[in-house]
């Protein structure tokens, strides 16, 4: 495991002759978990360096005597709540002792309890705490806690109903601690997470969601710095580099230090596109140079875990130039400029252009399987709709067809008094004649005009049938056939409509 802590003097305290107001705190707990801590005293509060240094050493005592081995998350979890209680009672004891008041050592506090998979955190504050996943993704864990302003700190003296406790789910390889600092100006820049619209930005409204890749590589891969065999004396080159007084010879140790990481991950050919990205402007570089806060960054590396990367196109840097014309024109109120498609095809996560395509970009493993079944279970859906509404369809088509039969052959039963039956062996079915026959050779004439014609001749079915919409022929019929006629279309027309209200019914459905 490797454990690192650094809290540095910020440039801007440094020309106010102010000391460093940032604490950290890392090491071994007896149960044999890792622990790490920051704190950033308050700006206002005028003794919050000894605020901040209590509150981590306070809560590393606590955890180190009360979390045991195989401890389940819950019980960790009220320990470090319990741990938060004990440094803020610490803190309100000293300020007593020294007849002051405790806004006075205000202060942040972000922990992590690490047992090299799972991490168990508690967050104050306007820090945050980020978490590399084994699948090679980079997000945060935790919020920014701020004041109704957008610009004052909650502090922990805001007390338990404040705090941020949990256990996060997904499997760690490494977690990184950080004061306001360093995550406002390095791990998630404005510009990564710029708002949708000029009247957002103006309330400061910003996604807070996108972490810069290379930034987090740098300080959360293993073979960046302390695995690097090129960097000699690890613990030395951190803290020259986050000091920020920085050179362009420092430029390419950086920029080793990345070749050095994205070549474990993917190789070197790879490695070289990715860090041919990098030099357009250095960005890590010269974020770190700007921050002029105090900085403090905690990390917790388990080495042995192997990283599994996403695509190569999550590490490759960000159009930083096309991200300040974006903000500038959210700045002025102006439509933000429209990016080429070839252009997308090069960005990273983080860029603004597209939120819901970047959140998909950063999906794999159990996202991607979980995405693809909800996608197969809603397909399974709609086909099974399908085919029900076309099943009901072809039910109605029969259901008619059927009932058209039904109406033929109630027809022919109800004239069939009406003619002859021509008789075959008993081997035939009867089969219906439509005419009666006659005594001389001569074809029986068709009843076009009288339905009631001379004896030789008969009303034949089809005649009927033909004739349905014929009133002139509807009336001269008997009025015995007439019943007949009007009794089997009120059965057909009754059918029809039955069936119309099913279709409906299941087209509905």
């Amino acid at each position: 495991m490797i454990l690192y802590g650094f809290s540095i003097q910020g440039k801007s305290h440094i020309d106010k002759e102010t000391v460093c107001q940032d604490s950290n705190k890392t090491g071994r707990l007896r149960a044999g978990y890792y622990f790490g801590a920051v704190a950033d005293g308050v700006g206002s509060a005028p003794h919050s360096d000894i605020g901040s240094k209590l509150a981590v050493e306070k809560l590393y005592e606590y955890c180190d005597k009360n979390i045991k081995k195989g401890m389940d998350q819950m019980d960790v979890e009220d320990v470090l709540c319990a741990g938060y209680e004990y440094a803020m009672e610490t803190i309100q004891k000293y300020a007593d002792s020294h007849d002051k008041k405790i806004e006075n050592y205000d202060t942040t506090l972000s922990a992590v309890i690490y047992n090299g998979k799972k991490i168990i955190y508690a967050h104050a504050g306007d820090g945050g705490i980020i978490v590399r996943q084994t699948n090679g993704i980079v997000k945060p864990v935790t919020k920014r806690q701020k004041g109704a302003d957008g610009t004052s700190v909650i502090p922990l003296r805001a007390g338990e109903h404040s705090w941020e406790i949990g256990t996060y789910s997904g499997n760690v390889a490494a977690v990184l601690l950080v004061t306001d600092g360093m995550l406002d100006g390095v791990f998630q820049p404005t510009l990564l997470n710029l708002p949708s619209s000029t009247m957002e930005l103006a309330r400061g409204d910003f996604s807070q969601d996108n972490v810069y890749i290379a930034a987090a590589e740098f300080f959360m891969n293993p073979y960046a710095v302390y695995k690097n065999p090129k960097i000699k004396g690890a613990e030395s080159f951190l803290h020259t580099f986050l000091e920020g007084n920085l050179l362009p010879k420092d430029q390419d140790a950086f920029l080793q230090c990345m070749d050095a990481a994205y070549t474990k991950l993917f190789n070197k050919k790879t490695s070289r596109e990715i860090c041919e990205s990098l030099k357009e402007v250095y960005f890590v570089v010269g974020a770190v140079k700007n921050v002029k806060d105090d900085k403090s960054v905690v990390c917790l590396i388990n080495e042995t875990i192997e990283v599994v990367p996403q695509d190569k196109k999550y590490y490759l840097e960000p159009d930083w130039v096309w991200l300040q014309e974006c903000y500038e024109a959210l700045l002025y109120g102006k439509e933000p400029p429209v990016k080429d498609d070839d252009e997308k095809d090069d960005g990273v996560n983080g860029e603004i252009e597209d939120r819901t395509e970047r959140k998909t970009e950063g999906e794999t493993g159990d996202d991607r399987v979980e995405k693809k079944l909800k996608d197969e279970e809603k397909e399974r859906r709609r086909n099974k709709v399908k085919r029900r509404r076309k099943a009901a369809l072809i039910a109605a088509i029969g259901v008619l067809a059927v009932s058209l039969v039904i109406l033929v052959i109630c027809l022919i039963s109800l004239f069939s008094s009406d003619t002859d039956k021509k008789q075959t062996n008993s081997t035939q079915k009867p089969k219906v004649t439509a005419v009666l026959p006659t005594a001389t050779p001569t074809p029986t004439p068709k009843v076009t005009d009288n339905p009631s014609t001379a004896s030789g001749s008969a009303v034949t079915v089809d005649d009927m049938i033909e004739n349905l919409n014929n009133e002139e022929y509807i009336s001269r019929l008997p009025d015995s056939k007439k019943e007949k006629l009007d009794e089997a279309c009120r059965i057909y027309q009754n059918m029809r409509e039955e069936e119309a209200v099913k279709e409906n019914r299941e087209g509905a459905k």
